[in-house]
């Protein structure tokens, strides 16, 4: 095996990556009560919440109207300062 991280599976191994993301404090409580309350890790909600709206089709556009609040009312402008970013 090479260097990269990796799980064991019964059906072998996996390689992966970690991947950080900021959070308000808002978003972090409301996705901790989730996983706390299904037994799921946040990586895992993460993970599984992103290749569930990538594979259904939902636009950015959609997501954004979900995580408004307070502190972030604004997404337009958030989406073009993270398209600043990267």
């Amino acid at each position: 095996m090479n260097n990269k991280k990796h799980t064991r599976y019964l059906s072998g191994y996996i390689s992966y990556k970690n991947v950080s993301c900021r959070l308000t404090e808002y978003e972090d409580k409301v996705i901790s009560d989730y996983c706390r309350d299904n037994n799921i890790s946040k990586s895992l909600f993460l993970n599984c919440a992103a290749m569930y709206c990538i594979q259904n089709g939902i636009s950015a556009e959609k997501l954004l109207e979900c995580s408004i609040n307070d502190s972030n009312f604004d997404y337009k402008e958030l989406t073009k300062n993270e398209k600043h970013i990267q």
